[in-house]
Order: structure tokens, then sequence, then C-alpha cells
């Protein structure tokens, strides 16, 4: 979690971790929003947290999700740029991370993205052991007609046939003009 110029904000390894902004214009919606801070842990759903005391604590915090990409860069993620209904985000979430789980076993996911407006980004990191060709064709795999290119593949996600709540992975297509690690748009559900 932590980044070498910027420290971790607190100590708990979580699976997840959000980035919330507020403007805290007056002191009652700085004590709202924790209050309800307050009440996530109690129910369970936040672990711990951090409220920024200071500019440079904002701009720490928010370098965190902004250096993900670069920090991720050392692994050669295989990158897709996905679009979801927010309502569906989380089972959408549990959907991938099974098929991925299915055709990746040995590799590690990174989730980011922005919750409020269902943008995901899912990165899939290339194990020391593979070469980058090997990690590539191991991961375009999952559909035999995609093709072995130097061009990025994107991940298109479509609906299930036993309906739109049910995500699958479609489609593995070679990204015209991409390059490996560079992000892609994108496809929906």
């Amino acid at each position: 979690m932590g980044r070498g110029d910027v420290p971790a904000p607190f100590e708990t390894e979580c699976p997840f971790y959000a980035l919330l902004e507020f403007e805290a214009v007056s002191e009652d919606i700085a004590n709202d929003a924790l209050a309800t801070f307050e009440h996530c842990v109690e129910q369970g759903w936040v672990l711990d947290g951090v409220m920024s005391q200071s500019q440079q604590q904002l701009e720490n915090l928010w370098k965190l999700r902004e250096f993900i990409s670069e920090t991720i860069s050392h692994w050669t993620p295989y990158k897709n740029d996905i679009s979801v209904t927010v309502g569906k985000v989380p089972a959408f979430l549990h959907d991938i991370d099974s098929i991925v789980g299915e055709h990746y076993p040995d590799f590690e996911i990174v989730w980011f993205g922005h919750i409020g407006d269902g943008n995901l980004h899912l990165n899939i990191l290339k194990p020391e052991n593979l070469s980058k060709d090997e990690f590539f064709a191991k991961c375009a795999t999952v559909n035999s007609g995609c093709s072995r290119s130097s061009k990025i593949q994107r991940l298109n996600l479509c609906r299930a046939r036993r309906g739109h709540d049910q995500a699958r992975l479609s489609d593995l297509q070679p990204q015209p003009g991409g390059n490996r690690g560079d992000e892609v748009d994108q496809g929906s559900i």
C-alpha cells in the first residue's frame, strides 16, 4: 500500500481500499462524515481509515491512487478497462474474480477504479517466472480465437444468455493502436 515517497496511511491489511473525498465546508459536515465512518466500522464494513488533517496528507492519499499504474508497471500488467452498472459492481467483481481465478490461478489480480461510476480497472500481473510472450499468450488462452499480437488485448464483457446480471468473458481481441501496458477502453455490461 505504501509507495516509497508516500507512507502507508494505516497499518491494517485489507482486501480492498477506498479513497473518498468530500468538502468539509463546516464542522457539521466533518462531524457527519466521521459519524458515517464510525457507523461503517461498527457494522464491520470498514476495518480502518484515516481522515486527512492537512493538505499534504490529502495529497499523499491521492498519490496512492494516482500512482497505481506506475507502481504495478514492474509486473507488466495485462490491463482491462471495464464499465459496469454501479449497482452490479459487487457481484461483477465476484464473478470476474472467479472466472479469472479459474483461468489464471497463479496470477495476482489488482482491481482499482471509480466505484461511484462503475469504471473498473482489472490488472493481471505477470509472474516473474514467465516471459512477456508466455504471459500474454496464457492470458489469451481464455479465448482460443485470440491471436498472439504485440497489441494489448481488450477484455470485452457481455451479457450472459441467462440474463444481464451474470457477466462472462466473451471475447479477447487486439486493441487497435494499443501497446502492452497501455490502458484501453472499454467493455461494458
